[in-house]
């Protein structure tokens, strides 16, 4: 759980912290090994839903990607009209 909440920090300090993505791919790595070692998977019927943990690390993934596109999208149409 707390690999979890660190993944969920991470990301959220992507935002405030100029990382370059660091922080984001950190965040996304961490919550993805967090949910997966989350519930022990020997008792039947308990498990963790794969295609959920992927399907959230997509989004943050995408939404990383997106930050960083439309960061360089500002850089670019800054009026020094730097390339990122």
């Amino acid at each position: 759980l707390a690999l979890i909440l660190l993944g969920v920090v991470l990301m959220i300090a992507e935002f405030l912290v100029p990382s370059f993505g660091a922080l984001g791919l950190g965040g996304i790595a961490a919550f993805v090994f967090g949910s997966v070692i989350l519930i022990d998977t020997d008792l039947p019927g308990f498990g963790v839903s794969i295609p959920l943990i992927s399907t959230i690390a997509f989004l943050g993934g995408s939404l990383l990607l997106a930050i960083i596109w439309f960061a360089c999208h500002e850089i670019a149409h800054s009026p020094r009209g730097q390339r990122c």
